[in-house]
């Protein structure tokens, strides 16, 4: 895009949207380039793709409510559809574009509000209990569960465990798509 995008621009766009928030230091930001590049050919001519460099406009990226970058926010006639802040798949990617286009929501990822919830608490209780209820050669395994149990309540919003499953994900799905071609 050769004119500087505005909010004024998003809100009046007709067309679907994705705001790519990012930096040029950013590592993440530059692990997830190429993806995004990839699935923007996709979707030429329908999805309309804005990259907003944080430290040069950071008054979008406040106006917009990003604090971490990378972020891709899909937008439906001038509406947020669908954000999602970290390292992503290409699935997951198309899945933006799509809510940009059809301006229906992806379906929720990570645990409920609920869950997260009952996760932390139960997470809580078995750290408590491996350090202090139980001072022995059990107190590991059940601090080490809790550990793991806390994680699972948090593990969506974690930026490594997702650039990890994604680069796994990518990995895997091209693997099986060579496989089927030869």
């Amino acid at each position: 895009m050769n004119e500087k995008f505005s909010l004024d621009h998003l809100r009046h766009s007709t067309q679907p949207v994705i705001l790519d928030f990012s930096a040029s230091w950013c590592i993440p930001c530059r692990a997830l380039e190429g993806a995004v590049r990839r699935v923007e050919e996709e979707y030429q001519g329908r999805v309309q793709v804005n990259r907003i460099d944080v430290d040069e406009d950071p008054e979008i990226a406040k106006a917009l409510g990003v604090y971490g970058i990378p972020t891709l926010v899909a937008v439906h006639d001038g509406k947020e559809i669908a954000r999602r802040t970290g390292s992503m798949s290409t699935t997951a990617l198309s899945g933006l574009f799509d809510a940009a286009l059809t301006g229906i929501q992806p379906a929720a990822s990570g645990p409920t509000p609920r869950s997260r919830l009952l996760r932390l608490a139960a997470g809580i209780f078995l750290l408590f209990a491996g350090f202090i209820l139980f001072p022995s050669t059990w107190a590991f395994l059940l601090a080490g569960l809790g550990a793991v149990v806390l994680f699972t309540a948090v593990y969506d919003r974690c930026p490594v465990y997702r650039m990890v499953t994604a680069r796994a994900r990518d990995f895997l799905n091209r693997k099986s798509l060579n496989e089927t071609r030869g």
